[in-house]
């Protein structure tokens, strides 16, 4: 039977030729998952990154006189001592102020208001 050895060689060719592709589709999937684990750690460490350099505040009150009531145009000064540097606002209808952005630091707050000291 002549067939027969001709037919062992073609199984024989077709199972390595199998193992070949499915070393192929391994290899693949290897590479697949070794790309998703470096994206999910760059994706991690820009998060701590970011939290890490996201450390400002807000500063916010409001100015009232003696009676509680509300000091409308009072002239808000948030001062920081270790570079110098100031913000000034007025305060709005209901006496209120707020800083958005503050960097940690020493800060002196000043208020001014015509008519008192």
């Amino acid at each position: 039977m002549p067939a027969l050895p001709a037919m062992r060689c073609l199984l024989t060719y077709m199972a390595m030729k199998q193992s070949t592709m499915l070393m192929q589709i391994y290899a693949h999937v290897r590479r697949v998952i070794f790309l998703l684990c470096v994206g999910l750690l760059l994706f991690h460490l820009q998060g701590s990154a970011t939290a890490q350099t996201a450390s400002n505040s807000t500063v916010s009150g409001r100015v009232v006189d003696s009676h509680d009531d509300s000091l409308v145009g009072a002239e808000v000064e948030l001062h920081n001592a270790s570079t110098g540097l100031s913000q000034k606002q007025l305060s709005n209808g209901l006496g209120q102020y707020l800083f958005a952005h503050v960097l940690p630091g020493e800060y002196d707050l000043r208020i001014q208001a015509p008519g008192f000291r």
